[in-house]
């Protein structure tokens, strides 16, 4: 089933030295990692290197919406971009391996959620021909404890910014909740313009 994409949301890495030296006094901004908003029936991240980072494993991934985290939905994409931009933190490494969901390419590492596809399920119909073949898929999401060490982590390292589309599912008590964590967010909506009869006299 086709998507629609409704929000972008950039990583980039957090330096206090481009902090302060920005030309003209702004902030130099590098983002790192682009993570794209699909609006299924279940909700997906597609995240993807660019910039200075465009080179960098990996090159592409999916991160499906976890069904029963309990916060926004940002929140999914914690683990993935705390492993990325630290690739040094052996307890969340260790953490994600235990849970089997550590992934990774040539020396990089990272944390996404992992699926499982269970036996083919065939519908039969009277004179049992089998008039449909489906296959069930369970995902494995990280922990409480993989979203809580990545949450400082994030906060400590990156530099958020939110694009956000008219009626998509992410809400303004998302930003709220990256900064109460720590996150340096900036945000920009996208509003739609309406030209009338009116306005064109």
């Amino acid at each position: 089933m086709a998507g629609e994409t409704t929000a972008l949301i950039t990583f980039a890495q957090r330096s206090v030295f481009e902090e302060i030296h920005g030309p003209a006094g702004s902030r130099i901004w590098r983002p790192g990692y682009l993570a794209a908003l699909v609006e299924k029936h279940i909700p997906v991240w597609v995240i993807t290197p660019i910039a200075h980072a465009a080179h960098s494993k990996p090159r592409h991934q999916i991160v499906v919406s976890n069904p029963d985290i309990e916060g926004p939905l940002e929140m999914d994409l914690m683990p993935m971009m705390a492993s990325l931009f630290d690739q040094g933190n052996r307890e969340l490494k260790a953490q994600g391996e235990q849970e089997g969901l550590l992934h990774s390419a040539g020396n990089r590492w990272w944390i996404n959620s992992k699926s499982r596809e269970s036996d083919i399920d065939e519908e039969f119909d009277g004179s049992s021909e089998a008039v449909d073949r489906f296959q069930q898929t369970e995902d494995r999401f990280p922990s409480g404890k993989i979203y809580e060490l990545s949450f400082p982590i994030v906060a400590d390292r990156c530099r958020v910014t939110i694009l956000r589309y008219p009626n998509s599912l992410l809400s303004s008590s998302g930003d709220i909740w990256l900064r109460s964590i720590g996150c340096d967010v900036d945000v920009f909506t996208l509003n739609r313009y309406l030209h009338t009869d009116e306005e064109g006299k």
